[in-house]
């Protein structure tokens, strides 16, 4: 029996039991026990405010748990250091990775792919279209050239475990769509795991294994793509999970984050 449960372990990309973390006086995620397999590709949603940036920034290994243990890939993800070479986080912010913005892109490119197979570098070029972006100088990139620079700089050297948080806002549907399928290859093919967190459903339809929903700070639900109903699309379902989230909220009189939106938006 510990043997299996052992080899259980093993499997999990991510184990989370009754975490919790907060800011101040303020919890941000609350009591979160979750498992996550290796290889899987999430979709993480929330209304605004619901703890999604604080997880991921949990799993990352950049903020302590307050309560609870947080097993990622095996270690515990605030102590142990090595997870920092496997991990990669992905944020909005693309200025994390960029010291200044009159260099070329090229420069960038250069010292993000130290030690990243030639081929790599060619194919998340050619998926991200950043060809003509490579002799441009930063400070001339338009806000979708930057998310696409930013992405390459981030997702070049390998790691086992991807969090994307917003981050392909910006980008077009044409580079979206083959980001989509990159990370899809990466987790079939090198059993990365991915845990994307979007408000935006465009392409999404079929491409996860896990949805995972929070809301206040707790999981409301996780839920395997096998069980969501076929005939409803990601964007009808998760907004009407975001809705019933906010008016519950509402009816406790904890207020909502808003589950609005139009398109294939939230």
């Amino acid at each position: 029996a510990a043997d299996m449960a052992d080899a259980d372990m093993a499997e999990m990309a991510i184990d989370l039991d009754v975490v919790s973390s907060a800011y101040g006086t303020k919890r941000v995620c609350n009591d979160i026990s979750l498992k996550i397999r290796r290889g899987a590709k999430v979709i993480l949603v929330g209304s605004n405010g619901a703890g999604k940036s604080s997880l991921l920034n949990l799993l990352a290994g950049k903020r302590r748990p307050t309560g609870g243990s947080a097993t990622v890939l095996g270690a515990d993800a605030f102590e142990c250091t090595a997870l920092t070479k496997q991990i990669a986080l992905v944020t909005s912010d693309w200025m994390d990775c960029v010291p200044g913005t009159n260099i070329e892109v090229m420069t960038l490119l250069a010292s993000a792919a130290v030690g990243v197979a030639p081929e790599r570098v060619t194919e998340l070029v050619e998926v991200l279209g950043a060809h003509e972006l490579l002799l441009t100088h930063v400070n001339a990139l338009s806000e979708g050239q930057r998310r696409c620079v930013h992405l390459l700089c981030k997702l070049l050297p390998p790691r086992d475990m991807l969090l994307l948080d917003e981050a392909t806002s910006s980008l077009d549907v044409v580079r979206r769509g083959r980001l989509l399928q990159w990370l899809a290859r990466e987790s079939t093919e090198r059993g990365v795991t991915v845990i994307f967190c979007t408000h935006v459903f465009d392409g999404l339809d079929g491409w996860a294994d896990d949805l995972v929903q929070l809301s206040h700070g707790r999981l409301e639900r996780h839920v395997p793509a096998s069980e969501l109903p076929a005939a409803t699309s990601l964007y009808a379902l998760v907004r009407g999970w975001l809705t019933e989230a906010d008016e519950a909220a509402a009816a406790a009189g904890g207020g909502g984050g808003g589950g609005g939106g139009g398109g294939d938006g939230l």
